[in-house]
């Protein structure tokens, strides 16, 4: 485990990438609401894309956690999903 300012850092990186999650959040609940009453399937592709952005902040999480924590990243081919583990 690192310092205490990289610990700071750390939750300070986290309560920031929970912020936008949330954001992420209301737009995809916006967006399916929206597509459940007007069936365009161009909402589906938008919500599609928040989805992802919503795993890749997540993602953000976890690298910030190993960083500190573990003092690096995973190095091996199936990288995301060692992350998570």
């Amino acid at each position: 485990m690192k310092n205490k300012n990289d610990i700071i850092e750390l939750i300070d990186g986290i309560d920031f990438t929970q912020k936008i999650c949330e954001e992420i959040v209301a737009v995809i609940n916006e967006r399916t609401t929206l597509y459940l009453k007007e069936k365009q399937y161009y909402l589906l592709e938008n919500i599609a894309v928040n989805l992802c952005h919503f795993y890749e902040a997540i993602e953000d999480i976890f690298t910030r956690i190993a960083r500190i924590v573990d003092g690096r990243l995973p190095s091996s081919r199936n990288f995301h999903q060692a992350l998570l583990e």
